[in-house]
């Protein structure tokens, strides 16, 4: 059996071989989170709602009053993705992207747009945020069975039925999915994350959305 066991010898040689060329081919990013961050990260895969785009990424959440007036009522949690810096390198302040819309979940369009921000992601991690009733954040969405006709004329009751029967049915009270009181929900994320500084961009409503940070 001697040739017999030279060739099993060699053979996991081969495969030991390719395996450590398999290691060294895979990211070795991680996330630049400070000490103080206080919320827990793991593995996840991003995807876009309606089509097989996916992004990996880490993700967690973060607990937050619905009215922010009253914090020992209702709460909801916030989903928060992580999309690791590429590089070698990490510098510790992150990019928070700001999603569109508004409606859009920060997540779901990270899937399509990463590529643009591939060379800012070589040094920087991309921070994402759910907008509460968005995506993973106690998403706000009403299903309508009636089926759209653009050429018909607008049928201003039919609009009103449908709308009073939609709120009636949301887990979650509109009055505080406002665009100010979720950009203070970015602010406890930042503040739970442990950064003290950080960049922000915004693609349409999120451009508006940002300066509403940025005001605050």
């Amino acid at each position: 059996y001697p040739d017999h066991q030279s060739d099993d010898v060699g053979l996991m040689n081969r495969l030991f071989f390719f395996a450590v060329l398999l290691l060294m081919a895979l990211p070795t990013s991680c996330l630049a989170l400070p000490e103080s961050n206080q919320i827990e990260f793991s593995n996840c895969a991003l995807a876009l709602p309606g089509t097989n785009l996916t992004a990996n990424a880490r993700c967690g959440a973060l607990e937050v009053a619905e009215n922010p007036a009253e914090p020992a009522g209702k709460r909801i949690k916030l989903r928060v993705a992580v999309a690791p810096a590429t590089g070698k390198a990490t510098e510790p302040d992150p990019v928070f992207f700001f999603a569109g819309g508004p409606g859009q979940a920060a997540s779901e369009t990270w899937v399509m747009i990463q590529s643009t921000l591939a060379r800012i992601r070589k040094t920087r991690d991309i921070v994402m945020i759910d907008q509460r009733g968005t995506g993973g954040s106690n998403k706000l969405e009403c299903v309508s069975e009636v089926e759209e006709d653009l050429n018909q004329e607008i049928d201003l009751d039919l609009i009103r039925t449908e709308t009073e029967k939609c709120l009636s049915e949301l887990d979650g009270d509109p009055r505080f999915y406002t665009t100010s009181i979720a950009m203070g929900d970015y602010n406890l994320v930042r503040q739970a994350m442990g950064y003290d500084k950080i960049n922000i961009m915004g693609v349409s409503y999120g451009s508006r959305s940002a300066q509403v940070y940025l005001r605050l």
